[in-house]
């Protein structure tokens, strides 16, 4: 009866000490699944090109944009963008603008598209933001980013 009781023991811990040995194998490999993923994307993410500065200098460290055609102030639908900026901020590219309502009416905000083009107009990236409500006479910032460089844009072409 005793060596039943020893043996019925013996037959617990090896199956505990199985299963804790499974559910630790089961973490680790789970854990590794996640770092792979983390890295996977880290490799996929572009990087901004410090060697082509055509339309940009660099600036405390930092690629900014120094294309007068696209800082110059642009109008579409009553709207003016003017304070346009272009610049890399930790490898992403941001566009910034202020934008003023001049019609008689409140604009509802929506969704513009950005499109960013080389000294010959050739398309470099499109990309979409929203540009928020504003009321009549008022103004609103615009702020976009992309992980694309674009900071060497010749220009940028608004579209609502």
């Amino acid at each position: 009866m005793n060596k039943i009781l020893l043996l019925i023991k013996n037959k617990k811990i090896v199956i505990a000490i199985v299963l804790f040995t499974i559910i630790i194998c089961i973490f680790i490999v789970l854990n590794k699944n996640k770092t792979l993923t983390t890295e996977q994307m880290g490799r996929k993410a572009p990087l901004i090109d410090m060697n082509n500065m055509s339309n940009a200098k660099l600036i405390n460290g930092e690629k900014v944009n120094t294309s007068r055609e696209l800082t110059k102030d642009k109008e579409i639908n009553k709207l003016i963008f003017t304070n346009i900026k272009l610049q890399t901020e930790k490898g992403i590219s941001i566009f910034t603008a202020t934008v003023e309502n001049t019609s008689n009416e409140d604009f509802a905000g929506g969704k513009i598209t950005l499109r960013f083009v080389d000294n010959e107009d050739g398309d470099i990236a499109k990309v979409e933001a929203v540009l928020p409500p504003t009321q009549a006479g008022k103004q609103s910032k615009l702020n976009a980013s992309t992980m694309q460089d674009v900071v060497n844009a010749g220009n940028v072409i608004l579209e609502l």
